[in-house]
């Protein structure tokens, strides 16, 4: 049952224990928004094969604010092993999940208010984690926690928080990507809000995780790269033969030096970048392939281009140019 980020207020607590009631053999995933997590026992205590649980709020009560504070009070399915956005959820209030952290293989906590000592807390107790979506709050510090404690990572995505002060507070550098690039094998797809990308890190990518098929990065800082930082995206398309989809936002490298990456990435289908560079033809040229369509938009100095097999479009708008 899929209600996530739906206003449904027409919808109560006793529809849902209704539903997981009359479907507690059968429902496995739930989804919804909006509902206080202690109110929704009711709820998890019916659904007895749920698996994966999204969007329980914590909605602290002024009369009562301790109420959250006992996690013997909570329950959760056995089998829960996908669980994402609780909203509002502070340090004081992560003992919640310590009953069913270990048993985790998906964590989504970029709605939830933790700085970087909560995320170090919390990533020591997530052994079979494979899938993270957090925010930059986690820092450096809970980058190198993660690699530590959370060998079998295959996704990681880290975006940057609404709030502008969690984001000054708490920054994802190279040291960070590095511990996690040396230590998290596993990993095929990375999206990540990161200051700057540097040599080191593209290297540790590159040597590493080899099993990698999605890269995103959107940096921070915006200035011109030093020299032979293109020669290490040359590395990372060495090394990473089955990457599929590469997304460079605001990163410092040359058009030249992608498109000659790009050559040597049979299995790429999709690549979005946007560089310090107006993107030129004759620097483009060498990526050009049969099925590959490539949009150019100079006036923003981006650059899209993916594989298709139907009929070319016609219906850009005025500022894209098509390269082929």
């Amino acid at each position: 049952m899929h209600c996530y980020q739906t206003i449904i207020s027409k919808v109560s607590i006793e529809d849902l224990e209704t539903i997981a009631k009359t479907c507690s053999s059968s429902l496995v995933s739930l989804k919804i928004s909006g509902f206080d997590l202690l109110r929704l026992q009711g709820t998890l205590r019916l659904a007895s094969v749920l698996e994966e649980f999204y969007g329980g709020a914590i909605v602290e009560d002024i009369d009562d604010p301790d109420k959250y504070f006992n996690a013997d009070i909570y329950y959760f399915p056995p089998k829960l092993c996908h669980v994402g956005d609780f909203i509002g959820l502070f340090l004081k209030h992560i003992s919640i999940m310590y009953a069913f952290a270990d048993r985790l293989k998906t964590l989504d906590l970029f709605g939830a208010v933790l700085g970087n000592y909560a995320h170090c807390i919390i990533r020591r107790r997530l052994p079979n984690i494979e899938i993270l979506n957090t925010s930059t709050g986690i820092g450096d510090e809970g980058l190198d926690v993660l690699s530590q404690y959370c060998k079998k990572l295959k996704v990681l995505e880290i975006r940057q928080p609404s709030d502008r002060d969690d984001h000054d507070r708490y920054r994802v550098t190279d040291r960070g990507m590095i511990h996690v690039a040396t230590n998290c094998i596993d990993l095929e797809y990375i999206t990540v809000c990161m200051m700057q990308l540097r040599n080191i890190t593209l290297l540790a990518i590159a040597e590493n995780l080899k099993e990698l098929r999605n890269f995103d990065v959107q940096m921070m800082i915006w200035q011109p790269a030093w020299m032979g930082v293109w020669q290490q995206v040359d590395g990372l398309a060495r090394e990473c033969k089955d990457l599929q989809r590469l997304e460079l936002m605001f990163c410092l490298f040359s058009y030249r030096g992608i498109a000659t990456a790009v050559t040597k990435l049979p299995k790429l289908r999709y690549i979005r970048v946007h560089a310090y560079e107006t993107p030129e033809r004759r620097d483009l040229c060498i990526m050009i392939r049969p099925e590959w369509r490539i949009q150019l938009c100079p006036s923003s100095m981006g650059l899209v281009a993916y594989a298709s097999l139907g009929n070319e479009l016609y219906d850009y708008p005025e500022k894209v140019l098509r390269l082929n």
